[in-house]
């Protein structure tokens, strides 16, 4: 009976071992924003037409806050436009980044008529827009990155409108090898083409990316949990000892 208890004691000594130091390990710095600002985290963007908050709306995945970041530039003038918020930490082979992601990605083509002459047939002019969401994971030791694109929409050449959208979903990476990561979100969005002086309507054409974020960690490999697991007790016994 006695023997029974040490047991079931060393086994919950061993776990609890375990599991502070997997928080430890995969615990990304503010990965639910709940500072209600962006500590521990890069920010980057590039015109007035894009940026990065820390708010409360829309609902959060959970807690009180989720970091959004949004592209939307509204004419070809205000050129390519991009936001990205990244961290870098240690990930060992197998571990997986995962984070609970929502996105509208939108884009609005316009197409406009002139004429050199009032007798002239008419001339069209194309406005393309494109928006996508992205995440891109960089081995900074090494310079190789892997992409996963979220979701990408395009208008023009005649085609009005692509538009897409998704609620809280969770999305997950796994590295393939031990190294010093960096991940990066971006929300980008461009207008190109020809666009009129004085246009009908301000919004006749716009692109927009807009992503939220929330809930970011990185969850270690089931294998070295286990190797924790058998390694805590391993020394708890022979502490006993």
């Amino acid at each position: 009976m006695r023997c029974a208890r040490k047991t079931v004691m060393l086994v919950a000594l061993a776990t609890a071992l375990v599991m502070s130091t997997a928080a430890v390990q995969a615990d990304m710095v503010n990965g639910g924003f709940e500072t209600g600002d962006f500590a521990g985290w890069s920010t980057q963007h590039s015109t007035w037409a894009s940026g990065l908050s820390v708010t409360g709306y829309p609902a959060p995945y959970e807690g009180n806050y989720l970091a959004t970041l949004e592209s939307m530039p509204l004419s070809p003038a205000d050129g390519y436009s991009f936001c990205s918020l990244s961290q870098t930490f240690w990930a060992e082979a197998g571990d997986v980044s995962s984070f609970m992601v929502i996105y509208h990605v939108i884009a609005q083509s316009y197409v406009w008529e002139s004429h050199y002459f009032p007798e002239d047939p008419p001339i069209q002019h194309y406005v393309t827009a494109e928006a996508s969401a992205m995440v891109i994971f960089t081995n900074t030791q090494t310079d190789e990155w892997e992409c996963m694109p979220l979701s990408d929409a395009w208008a023009g050449g005649g085609e009005n409108m692509g538009s897409f959208q998704r609620d809280w979903t969770n999305m997950s990476h796994q590295f393939v090898s031990p190294g010093m990561y960096q991940v990066n979100y971006r929300a980008e969005a461009r207008l190109f083409g020809e666009f009129p002086e004085y246009p009908p309507d301000p919004m006749a054409c716009y692109a927009r990316s807009w992503m939220g974020l929330d809930d970011v960690q990185i969850i270690p490999e089931p294998a070295t949990l286990s190797l924790l697991a058998l390694g805590g007790l391993a020394v708890l016994r022979q502490r006993r000892r």
